[in-house]
């Protein structure tokens, strides 16, 4: 008698945010709605949740697409995320000067922290921890500020340079 092969199972914890993304999508394509920014939002949420899950794959496929305009600023920066965890540091470098380029053209100063910080933090990452070092240094004042969302990465890649 054979043995039943396993079939890989969703943890419970990532499938109510799974199926109210998939299902929003499905919905939105259905009703020939991609093309707007929620939607692509959508699958930068979605593509950030795989990614926070390590389902590199499925963030790469959800945020793949999704760049491009001014508004998919947050989509070059995460799929750099996940170039530079699957250790395509080149690719890493290419979306993060995409995303340096993008910032020049919002008219949000946050932008450009957030694209300094990831660039400092590939940096490191490729041995470069001068030029992060360098980056530190500019940004001292920043770092007494209030944590919050877009703030939160700018911490961590200080305290990694601070590491290393």
């Amino acid at each position: 008698m054979p043995h039943p092969v396993a079939q890989p199972t969703e943890p419970p914890e990532h499938r109510a945010p799974n199926r109210c993304y998939t299902q929003g999508l499905a919905q939105a394509a259905q009703k020939g709605m991609q093309q707007l920014s929620a939607i692509a939002q959508a699958h930068i949420n979605l593509g950030r949740l795989h990614y926070e899950w390590n389902e590199l794959a499925l963030a790469e496929q959800q945020l793949q697409g999704q760049v491009g305009s001014w508004l998919q600023f947050e989509g070059y920066i995460l799929l750099a995320r996940v170039k530079q965890t699957q250790g395509d540091l080149a690719n890493a470098f290419v979306l993060l000067h995409q995303a340096e380029q993008v910032a020049q053209t919002i008219p949000f100063q946050w932008t450009k922290g957030v694209t300094a910080a990831f660039l400092a933090y590939a940096r490191l990452r490729l041995g470069h921890a001068e030029e992060a070092y360098n980056w530190l240094a500019q940004v001292p004042t920043t770092l007494t500020d209030d944590l919050n969302r877009v703030r939160e990465g700018t911490y961590l890649i200080a305290a990694r340079v601070l590491l290393a």
